[in-house]
């Protein structure tokens, strides 16, 4: 059975880096600079299959190192995890505020090009484009952009755990002291959620979703 334990960043808890390399996030934004987006030919043409994580989640979260101001910038669609269905649709899972989730399809419009059908507040169908690494689209005068994270989709995936894991902590060893008991540990955290150094607990996961939360604040449990 898997055990997990709640760490309060800001009360018993210090995490004290003693890596201080360069985010793996940085590098999936600067190195996804390829011009995909593709005026003719046949709908698969496209390289839109995977999971995509809004920008803005991502930049907001390497800027502050904070989830809940990282969630706080981005409310709505936060993440899109796109699979082939057939040869004239892909289905598509939207995920909403880091919680909710909704489904939609994506098509092809000879005139219109890639048109994004879902429901979210109401029925929507828009357009959305690829360039340079980056699917987006307009919806109700706001821009939304999202990068690409993973090719491979699993049904319930959105790497909203997985960007925020390895933005925070890449894979890093830290310190950690426990002030009630005046411990001392050397911990690592992983991008896929294991916790290793600590005995008794092997997964950690980060709050991502802030919606229900009276007083939100960052926290790990």
């Amino acid at each position: 059975m898997k055990k997990y334990i709640l760490f309060f960043m800001s009360l018993n808890l210090i995490l004290i880096s003693c890596d201080n390399r360069k985010k793996e996030s940085e590098r999936l934004i600067s190195n996804q600079n390829v011009n995909i987006f593709k005026t003719e030919g046949i709908f698969f043409n496209y390289d839109i299959e995977g999971i995509w994580v809004r920008k803005d989640y991502i930049k907001l979260l390497q800027k502050t190192k904070s989830p809940f101001e990282a969630f706080d910038g981005i409310k709505g669609i936060s993440s899109l995890n796109i699979n082939s269905k057939n040869d004239e649709k892909y289905h598509v899972s939207l995920l909403l505020n880091n919680e909710e989730t909704s489904d939609g399809y994506i098509s092809q419009d000879k005139k219109k090009g890639l048109l994004f059908n879902f429901i979210w507040n109401g029925n929507k169908s828009i357009e959305i484009k690829l360039h340079d690494g980056l699917l987006f689209f307009n919806l109700e005068g706001q821009v939304f952009e999202f990068t690409k994270i993973k090719k491979k989709v699993f049904n319930d995936d959105f790497c909203i755990d997985y960007i925020s894991n390895i933005t925070l902590f890449d894979n890093s060893e830290f310190s950690l002291y426990d002030t009630e008991n005046n411990k001392n540990y050397n911990v690592v955290l992983y991008e896929n959620g294991i916790l290793s150094g600590l005995k008794n607990y092997n997964r950690y996961k980060i709050q991502t979703s802030f919606i229900v939360d009276v007083n939100p604040k960052d926290y790990i449990f």
